[in-house]
């Protein structure tokens, strides 16, 4: 579903924070985020779907973003991809037995594309389940998607005869169709209890579409936050169009756009997103159809290893700094991270600082007025930062274009 983006925005004073307050309580952040912030596990799902509609855009595809609510207690009124926390029910054995009713247990794990090693902790957490990470997380982000968008992403049990056959199989999700009011039904019900996504799936002899979800990234939130979360990132590429539909509780609005165009919309402030889905949109515009992007996701995932990021804040004199993995800024270990805030160049003004890094993978706040922050992305890093987990670097571009009137 396409619709126009809402002109309110979540203030970016609310993203940077008030940094005089952020001064003063830095200490005392350090010393409680263990207690207070430990991290839960989530999945989010980039959503990728052709665009069939006659335009002069050289993007052949677009992705699907929801907006939160402004009652939300993490990111409200932000644009965000699909997703949520992981529930007990993503990992309950029922689906064990649901999958082997319809396939050869080990087969099937081995039929679930992965990354190379090393893995991020995610996928390495032990859990009291007989259902691995690699399959937990995945049916979270399908369970979450159908939540909060009714994009239900199922394989009917008649299709997995071809798993044993064809190693590529589910390399494109195709959503499964419901009548209007067992959507809502199903919608409500998947909301009220995550295990009722099982009782869905035995209602409509299907399984989660597992294979078509490749892993793309993990993003974990920064340690100053008082809600935090270890996200494992996943991208669909979809047969045709899909409607979708946000569902007036979580979310409030949605929007099927393309890449640059949703970025552009942040850059003027029509819409907010969070800092790993411009990231993650900004990697996105280095791709011009939804062929491309699943033949780049695919071939990344069996052959490099997916890489986390923990964004670690550094404050300036005039602002705040979100480092990413590859700036010259970057602490190398946790004892490095706890004394960030010594560093000689957290005098500095922010321009200083940038001027003074060799390496920048990073994004600035920089306080311009009361209330106001400018924010810019900016990378400048060897090849080599990017090769290690087979990502492109990030397109910026979009940071000095105009926003079109068109809608999102």
């Amino acid at each position: 579903m396409s619709s126009s983006p809402s002109r309110s925005s979540v203030p970016i004073d609310k993203v940077a924070g008030n940094i005089e307050k952020e001064k003063k309580g830095v200490n005392l952040n350090l010393q409680l985020r263990s207690e207070k912030a430990r991290p839960s596990d989530a999945s989010t799902l980039i959503l990728i779907s052709p665009d069939v509609a006659k335009n002069n855009s050289p993007f052949e595809y677009r992705t699907l973003l929801l907006k939160r609510s402004s009652k939300s207690s993490f990111m409200p009124n932000a644009c965000v991809f699909p997703g949520g926390k992981i529930d007990d029910a993503d990992f309950s054995d029922e689906w064990r037995d649901l999958f082997s009713q319809h396939l050869d247990w080990q087969e099937f794990l081995q039929s679930i594309p992965k990354s190379c090693s090393p893995r991020c902790h995610c996928y390495c957490k032990a859990r009291q389940s007989s259902i691995p990470a690699d399959v937990g997380l995945r049916i979270c982000a399908i369970r979450e998607t159908f939540e909060e968008s009714g994009v239900l992403l199922l394989r009917d049990a008649s299709q997995l005869i071809s798993l044993q056959m064809d190693t590529s199989f589910g390399n494109v999700g195709k959503a499964h169709t419901l009548p209007s009011l067992q959507l809502s039904h199903w919608r409500k019900q998947v909301h009220e209890n995550a295990f009722n996504f099982l009782a869905l799936c035995r209602n409509l002899n299907a399984v989660p579409d597992v294979w078509s979800l490749y892993e793309w990234s993990n993003w974990l939130t920064p340690k100053r936050y008082p809600k935090r979360f270890d996200t494992a990132f996943f991208l669909c590429c979809t047969q045709g169009e899909i409607d979708a539909k946000h569902d007036q509780a979580e979310t409030t609005d949605s929007y099927w756009s393309r890449p640059i165009e949703a970025l552009k919309f942040h850059a003027s402030k029509k819409i907010f997103l969070p800092p790993p889905q411009i990231y993650e949109l900004s990697r996105l515009c280095n791709f011009r159809t939804a062929s491309e992007t699943l033949q780049f996701a695919r071939h990344r995932a069996m052959n490099f290893p997916t890489k986390q990021y923990l964004p670690v804040h550094f404050l300036c004199k005039d602002g705040l700094l979100s480092l990413l993995p590859g700036d010259s800024l970057y602490p190398e270990n946790e004892v490095q991270e706890n004394n960030i805030q010594g560093h000689p160049d957290s005098k500095k003004n922010i321009s200083e600082v940038r001027m003074s890094s060799v390496r920048l993978n990073r994004v600035e706040y920089e306080k311009r007025k009361q209330s106001n922050y400018v924010t810019k992305y900016f990378i400048r890093v060897a090849l080599g930062n990017f090769s290690d987990d087979g990502h492109k670097e990030p397109y910026l571009e979009w940071q000095n274009m105009q926003s079109d009137k068109a809608n999102l």
